[in-house]
């Protein structure tokens, strides 16, 4: 599971480790990669990353929640809303 706080340290490191899932999943693929290589390309001790997430899926996980809770907030905030709401909300946030 992936944690949460509110410290400024904190999100400054899942904000370089969420960077870093992105360049490297570019880069290598998904999975194809390693917790100490995700550290080194966030520039962080591989140890921070365990007070942030379990494990690689957890990464994935969140952007997947953040994606789901956006999308809500987003067609929420509509009077009304269709599925070409929903198609063009998801494609903004995947761009």
């Amino acid at each position: 599971m992936y944690k949460n706080s509110t410290d400024r340290r904190f999100i400054k490191n899942k904000r370089e480790f969420r960077r870093a899932y992105i360049d490297l999943t570019i880069q290598k693929g998904y999975r194809n990669f390693s917790i100490a290589e995700l550290a080194r390309q966030a520039e962080l001790n591989w140890m921070t990353f365990y007070k942030h997430y379990d494990n690689l899926d957890d990464v994935f996980q969140e952007f997947i929640d953040d994606m789901i809770g956006e999308i809500e907030r987003q067609l929420a905030a509509k009077e009304s809303a269709d599925l070409a709401d929903l198609f063009h909300v998801s494609s903004q946030l995947m761009y």
